[in-house]
């Protein structure tokens, strides 16, 4: 190879920021809208309905229950996956980055899982 060529390196194909962030918002739109089947509205009152939270037991879990929180957990591993390469991407100094990314990432999910359940 003489000096004056130039060295061609493969380029990566990398996912986009921007369409990891609209896979990200189309995965949450998914896991909201499956959690909520059947739609079944009841009557009642904000108060009652945050009575009714409180008092949801977290610890006596019946084999169906656990079933149902693994599904959920399994559920909100892609989302997360998505959501982090959303946030950090393929940034120059990922470390600090990806570990913002994984905090908000994770701090959003509780938050969105919370709201889901209150809301069934």
């Amino acid at each position: 190879m003489a000096l004056t060529e130039t060295l061609h390196l493969p380029q990566h194909n990398m996912v986009s920021r921007p369409l990891l962030a609209r896979l990200s918002l189309a995965y949450l739109l998914f896991i909201v809208y499956g959690s909520l089947l059947p739609f079944q509205p009841t009557d009642l009152s904000f108060s009652a309905a945050v009575a009714n939270f409180r008092h949801i037991p977290l610890l006596e879990l019946g084999v169906e229950s656990r079933a149902d929180l693994v599904a959920n957990l399994l559920l909100y591993i892609p989302f997360g996956l998505l959501l982090c390469g959303a946030i950090a991407g393929a940034a120059p100094r990922p470390l600090p980055l990806a570990a913002a990314a994984v905090l908000v990432t994770l701090l959003f999910s509780i938050t969105v899982a919370v709201g889901v359940e209150f809301t069934q």
